[in-house]
């Protein structure tokens, strides 16, 4: 078998003598959810730290001005604060913090004062999102729908232990309890709040890794479209639908009804004409491919965008123009990369490609593409960033624009680093080294690899060697950075991975 070593990629063999151990790589700061706001200014930034000594983490949210990257702490009372989410057409951040005792929904203006506390709901809420006019505020919670085993069996109240005698068990690390989560939504205005899914033992939110992508409102705010899987017999396949609650009429329509495998993320377009939603086509196969979606709202039916795309979507987003769509999916090549469709299903990848007028980045096929969001006009997006040796920091994409219909054409290359929440912290260690490798398989077909050498690596040595396979088949092992499965951590320990 022939080994072809395509390129070498961006790591360089520093000297700084100082290794990425774990406990170091713990102290790395976590950075997720990067918002922009309606006027374009700023970009909110969640940012977790660990406390090895109290075995704890806390989470603030940081605004950064995206004209000078001045960066501000701007929510930090309590040890939880984040799911940050912009008001309507206001520089007014809302977002979840549990400074009153649980998690509770709490708005702040970026021009300073007190954040005021939006709701008090008994045991905390999560997944906030504000309704496209501000009228509602929707939020998820757990619902107490079964007896616990010390209602079942009051004699034995202190006992720990679940009672089952049917499936679902646990799902992936999550037990099945008398609890189930639900969609909420308050009206702002009178108060009023409202159960969308009363009585019904099911999750909306996914159980145990769906969050507030699984739903969304109509920009007319007459409707809410959410992901759930109402089958009694969960264990047996894969068939979450996509329901549309209409606010008014207090009623509930399944718009994918025959549609047998994962049905998710609902997602409007800003003309309210289209419902984009991801789709995997098989029951029973949680990694079927992830399909780009559009539900005509006026005629009924349902069309694949991604048909001729070989990749799984994510992350996907409307522009502003409602003609096409960003998503994110692997690139083939080991990164995950941004594309653009239209509702023809014609798609450009706009990250994989070289930007010579930029030195930070010479090309973006050597990073990973984590969370991302475009501004309002489009003219720019704030992406996070990262690989083996880089852990997320937020960058700068200006992008160009087609002015007669506000599309995007293709990004610049003007792509700057706009967050340094960890670039001081990483200089410290040193680097490893990554090669990217195409092998030759059986049948002839391209195998993509990553290996990836100790710091200071001497090629006349010899080292012990780790075998990493995470995923299977189904999905690719990326250009990214892991505070887990940390590539640099092992390597730091003499490996070549």
């Amino acid at each position: 078998m022939k080994i072809y070593i395509i390129f070498i990629i961006i790591s360089s063999i520093s000297l700084n003598s100082k290794l990425l151990d774990t406990e170091s790589l713990l102290k790395i700061r976590r950075i997720s959810n990067p918002q922009i706001s309606p006027s374009g200014k700023y970009t909110a930034v969640q940012i977790s730290d660990v406390n090895i000594d109290s075995n704890s983490s806390t989470s603030k949210i940081y605004l950064i001005n995206n004209n000078n990257k001045d960066t501000i702490l701007l929510a930090n009372a309590g040890k939880r604060n984040g799911s940050a989410y912009w008001w309507p057409g206001k520089d007014e951040l809302v977002f979840l913090s549990d400074r009153s005792g649980s998690m509770q929904a709490w708005k702040i203006s970026v021009n300073g004062g007190e954040a005021r506390q939006l709701t008090n709901i008994e045991g905390g809420i999560s997944n906030i999102k504000i309704s496209p006019k501000g009228t509602y505020l929707a939020y998820t919670k757990d619902v107490k729908l079964g007896k616990n085993l010390a209602e079942k069996y009051p004699k034995y109240s202190k006992a720990k232990a679940y009672i089952y005698d049917e499936l679902m068990i646990r799902h992936w690390d999550k037990w099945r309890d008398e609890k189930w989560k639900h969609i909420f939504l308050l009206n702002l205005k009178n108060g009023d709040t409202t159960d969308i899914m009363e009585g019904e033992k099911f999750d909306s939110p996914l159980s145990p890794f769906g969050g507030r992508n699984q739903f969304n409102f109509s920009p007319d705010e007459s409707e809410i479209a959410y992901t759930c899987k109402k089958d009694d017999n969960y264990e047996n396949n894969t068939n979450s639908e996509i329901y549309i609650y209409n606010i008014k009429q207090r009623k509930t329509e399944n718009i994918t009804s025959g549609m047998m495998g994962y049905d998710m993320d609902p997602i409007y377009s800003n003309d309210g004409a289209y419902l984009a939603f991801h789709s995997m086509e098989r029951p029973t196969y949680e990694s079927d491919k992830n399909r780009l979606m559009i539900f005509n709202r006026k005629t009924k039916e349902i069309s694949e965008l991604t048909k001729n795309l070989d990749q799984p979507v994510s992350s996907t987003k409307w522009l502003a123009n409602s003609k096409e769509l960003i998503f994110k999916a692997p690139s083939g090549f080991g990164t995950n990369t941004l594309y653009k469709i239209n509702l023809k299903g014609e798609y450009t990848d706009l990250t994989s490609k070289r930007f010579e007028g930029n030195k930070q980045i010479e090309n973006l096929n050597d990073y990973g593409l984590r969370g991302f969001d475009i501004s309002k006009d489009g003219s720019y997006m704030i992406a996070s960033i990262e690989n083996h040796t880089s852990p997320p920091e937020l960058f700068y994409f200006d992008i160009s624009m087609v002015k007669s219909n506000s599309s995007i054409s293709n990004l610049s290359d003007k792509i700057f680093q706009h967050s340094y929440f960890n670039t001081d912290y990483m200089k410290q260690f040193d680097n490893i080294t990554t090669e990217k490798r195409i092998i030759k398989a059986s049948d002839g077909k391209d195998i993509h690899t990553w290996v990836v050498y100790p710091p200071n690596f001497d090629k006349n040595k010899k080292y012990p060697v780790l075998t990493y396979c995470q995923g299977g088949p189904q999905q690719q092992i990326s250009q990214y950075f892991s505070y887990g499965w940390s590539y640099m951590n092992f390597a730091s320990q003499g490996y070549i991975i």
